[in-house]
């Protein structure tokens, strides 16, 4: 099995599940949603290529789950994804692309109002301070009556980092991240995994900075331990 995102969104999935990692990062294109559609499609195949062999890939970014749903073995935490939402009215925070195109129409039986909200996948990436993802927030939402909705969607992988300020900050109403319905849908311990992939292409260094730095100040990296990656070369 393999877990795949874009950058820092994976350590949603480190975050509760750190006895192990199982997963693979691509660094290159670091956020999909910052770029178009095609270019994604081009990266997102070609991983997809090397990891077609695996019995599951756990797909973490929406927009790579947007080009990949239909491949037997991806999967992105649709089944929840469908106890959530079915026959809700939705507003999905995410990237420009599946504003555009979301794809998750096709699949579930809900009322989708999309919202570009780049600069707000930025921040979270960026691992911004509580205020500015606040402020940002605020501007997206100013003229949206969110009493009209059921669920507040944030459908980007880096939004999994903020999701405990997203609920203090909008408590009067009910929201779901990506990562939510992933850690629904399966059980590492169940899928009994033993092997320690770790894949990353472009700038490692910049991610294992991002990642360390933010994993230290939850309290879940002692000053002098660093991320567990494996010799693969690559």
């Amino acid at each position: 099995m393999a877990v795949f995102d874009s950058n820092i969104g994976i350590i949603n999935i480190f975050r509760e599940y750190d006895f192990q990692l199982n997963y693979y990062v691509d660094n290159k294109f670091s956020s999909y949603g910052v770029y178009k559609h095609e270019e994604i499609a081009k990266r997102v195949l070609k991983i997809y290529e090397a990891l077609k062999d695996e019995k599951r890939i756990i797909i973490s970014d929406l927009d790579a789950a947007g080009i990949l749903h239909q491949k037997e073995n991806v999967f992105y935490g649709l089944e929840s994804m469908k106890k959530f939402m079915t026959d809700k009215k939705i507003l999905m925070l995410t990237s420009k692309n599946l504003s555009a195109n979301n794809f998750l129409r096709e699949k579930i039986s809900a009322d989708f109002r999309t919202l570009d909200s780049t600069y707000l996948i930025n921040s979270c990436l960026s691992l911004a301070d509580n205020f500015t993802v606040g402020k940002i927030l605020d501007e997206y939402l100013e003229n949206i009556s969110l009493n009209s909705f059921d669920l507040i969607f944030f459908g980007a992988s880096p939004f999994g980092l903020y999701k405990s300020f997203f609920m203090e900050k909008l408590k009067a109403h009910k929201i779901l991240t990506n990562i939510d319905p992933i850690l629904c849908d399966f059980s590492y311990i169940k899928e009994n995994i033993l092997r320690d992939y770790f894949f990353t292409s472009g700038d490692k260094r910049f991610f294992y900075f991002l990642a360390e730095d933010y994993l230290r100040r939850e309290g879940r990296l002692k000053k002098e331990e660093i991320l567990n990656i494996s010799s693969w070369n690559m």
